[in-house]
């Protein structure tokens, strides 16, 4: 059984930067004050290089600079957050059928790593509480068939001499709707809350 999954809503006005995009854009941030700062720490310090270089110069070297960080930090955010791509790309395709399925991510025992454990830990709840149901479902069915057909063999045997024994009957089929309505399910109940599921 497939369920589908709700989607992010793509008619948003803002849309939000993505984190490897946010990841790249704070270290091109701070790689831009750093070149600045050792920019004018250069320029304050050592006269002769403020002689040497223009105003233009210097802005285009920032430039420049910021450019290359930006695209280095835009490339190792995607090298580091691969592995949530992967964890995101294995967890969609789980479903109530393949609850057995298991998140793999090797690598130092990390943030990704535990975050990969506790998925799968969830998964395997999960998989233990359907199955559980599936047990449960199947011994219900099972403990109603026996006080149904009862019930029908009774009936068909109280057709003939349905006038006869009007009362009697009556009561007895009385008594055994009132079984399988109140009496049945509480036997059911109680006998999964003594199991301790």
């Amino acid at each position: 059984m497939k369920i589908a999954l709700p989607q992010p809503d793509s008619s948003l006005r803002h849309r939000r930067l993505t984190l490897r995009s946010r990841v790249a854009l704070s270290m091109t941030v701070l790689a831009m004050l750093l070149n600045i700062a050792v920019m004018l720490f250069v320029l304050i310090t050592i006269p002769e290089v403020a002689k040497i270089m223009s105003p233009d110069r210097s802005l285009l070297s920032i430039g420049i600079m910021t450019l290359i960080t930006g695209l280095s930090a835009y490339w190792v955010a995607g090298m580091a957050l691969r592995p949530v791509r992967e964890i995101s790309q294995a967890a969609h395709s789980i479903y109530a059928d393949t609850l057995d399925t298991r998140l793999y991510v090797s690598g130092p025992q990390d943030e990704l790593k535990e975050l990969a454990e506790s998925f799968n830990a969830m998964l395997y709840r999960l998989q233990q509480a359907f199955e559980q149901q599936g047990r449960f479902v199947a011994n219900a069915a099972h403990d109603l068939r026996t006080p149904l057909t009862t019930l029908r063999a009774n009936h068909a045997l109280a057709l003939p001499i349905f006038r006869l024994y009007h009362a009697q009957i009556s009561f007895k089929l009385f008594l055994y709707y009132r079984y399988i309505i109140f009496v049945m399910p509480s036997h059911i109940f109680a006998s999964v809350d003594t199991d301790g599921h």
